[in-house]
């Protein structure tokens, strides 16, 4: 039961810049895993500081198996991003 956690804490801890280096990876892994823990909005603080790894990961669940998210995925990077 712990381990259907880690997503979500890993997610949490991202989301701190004091923290992100250290848990950055995993909260991404689990979030291009489909896991329903580490929701989108999790992600974007760390698409300042991270981006090609956070992008990556978008990429990865919008084109896997858990696409019925891709609307929300696809605002929320809308919203993110400031036009140039």
């Amino acid at each position: 039961a712990g381990h259907a956690l880690h997503g979500g804490a890993h997610a949490l801890l991202a989301g701190s810049p004091g923290t992100r280096e250290r848990h950055l990876a995993e909260a991404l892994r689990h979030f291009a895993d489909g896991d329903p823990l580490v929701p989108a909005t999790a992600l974007l603080p760390a698409l300042t500081s991270h981006p090609d790894p956070v992008l990556d990961a978008f990429r990865t669940r919008l084109r896997g198996p858990h696409r019925e998210a891709a609307d929300c995925l696809r605002r929320l990077l809308a919203d993110a991003t400031t036009p140039a």
